[in-house]
């Protein structure tokens, strides 16, 4: 006497055409979404890479710094004019330290007529006040 009965077993299956065609459409779909991500990982990794390039800019300027010990920048300073050494001089007004002696220029002696003419017109009005 036989018996038979439904069971699962591990056994070779062959795609109807229709199946063939259905995962034909998976793997161009497939294709599509792993071409899209790998674009989204190259505009990622070029955002990346700039932020990093960003930041390496930044240390490269601030180890500079650290290494030099200084760095320059506009301060305000007095000008100082010294008409007999033909000189003018910067100086810091928060430390003192004389920054930067360098020769007059031609119009600073110009200047120098505009505060001799400036001091007389005020030598002038404190003699009329008297």
């Amino acid at each position: 006497m036989s018996e038979e009965r439904i069971e699962k077993a591990f056994v070779k299956y062959t795609f109807t055409p229709k199946e063939l065609v259905e995962i034909a459409q998976d793997m161009a779909q497939n294709h599509q979404e792993l071409r899209a991500v790998e674009d989204e990982k190259k505009s990622a990794a070029s955002q990346f890479k700039a932020q990093a390039d960003a930041i390496t800019a930044q240390l490269n300027i601030l180890s500079e710094n650290y290494r030099n010990g200084y760095v320059y920048k506009n301060l305000d300073c007095i000008l100082t004019f010294d008409f007999k050494k033909k000189e003018r001089t910067y100086t810091r007004p928060d430390t003192g330290e004389v920054v930067k002696t360098e020769p007059m220029r031609d119009e600073d002696f110009q200047t120098e007529m505009s505060l001799s003419d400036e001091l007389d017109r005020m030598e002038e009005e404190l003699a009329d006040d008297k």
